[in-house]
């Protein structure tokens, strides 16, 4: 894959093309554009899928997104190594092994993996999309599959893209001298890239108890009664907490 940019800062230069703008809302926000734009009559499935999508947003948002914790780990790199050039990098694993571990934990947070907290706004996303398939007309759901097939297309370039650059980074053997004696990161450093880890994978494996309680905020983010609100969000705690358990035992 030739997406990662060749400049001398190419971990920032990444970071900002692929993990700051969210563009799963760009497709998941289709319907919802029909939804309150007065010109259809959207079913109460797409009602749901309005609250799932808002739930999973502010889960994250209120937190931590995964973007935060790549940055500091990339700025760890650079200050490590003295260069964010990818090609000079390498091995760094070994070397940095905290910025190593939080950097992929973040990368797979930011690809919708479960059981980090980018996951669960995603499949609340698909949940409801789907669900706008199966019980909706003809033009909704043609835009749920858009939505479905865009954020399934945007999630496989994600995880293509840090795969590549997680393996170009830290894995292998250093390609310069930079990447030979990096300078370890600082407590100051590393413990923030620790916690930010950490409540990655908290917000996951948390969210199908969490969930629920976010109904009041959610009914005032969307207008909804909250009675309304906590139904949608009830209905999505089943499949939610299968998957993550499935994914946190495997």
């Amino acid at each position: 894959m030739s997406y990662l940019p060749h400049t001398a800062e190419d971990i920032t230069a990444m970071l900002s093309g692929i993990g700051v703008p969210n563009l799963d809302d760009l497709f998941a926000s289709v319907p919802l554009q029909c939804r309150f734009s007065g010109t259809l009559d959207v079913p109460p499935a797409m009602s749901e899928w309005a609250l799932e999508r808002q739930v999973g947003q502010l889960a994250e948002r209120m937190a931590v997104s995964p973007e935060y914790l790549l940055f500091l780990g990339a700025g760890a790199v650079l200050h490590g190594a003295g260069t964010g050039d990818i090609d000079h990098l390498g091995g760094l694993l070994k070397r940095m092994p905290v910025t190593g571990v939080t950097f992929l934990i973040g990368s797979a947070a930011i690809c919708g993996l479960p059981p980090l907290n980018g996951f669960v706004s995603e499949f609340l996303i698909y949940l409801g999309a789907f669900q706008g398939v199966a019980s909706s007309p003809g033009i909704v759901v043609a835009a749920c599959v858009a939505a479905i097939a865009g954020l399934a297309l945007i999630g496989g370039l994600a995880a293509a893209c840090f795969t590549k650059a997680f393996g170009v980074i830290f894995l292998g053997e250093p390609r310069s001298e930079h990447a030979v004696h990096p300078h370890p990161a600082s407590r100051g450093m590393r413990v923030p890239m620790l916690a930010l880890a950490a409540v990655c994978v908290l917000i996951g494996l948390s969210a199908p108890v969490v969930a629920p309680g976010l109904a009041n905020a959610v009914a005032g983010a969307m207008n909804t009664p909250p009675g309304a609100a906590r139904a949608g969000l009830n209905a999505a705690v089943s499949p939610l907490a299968w998957v993550v358990g499935v994914s946190a035992a495997g």
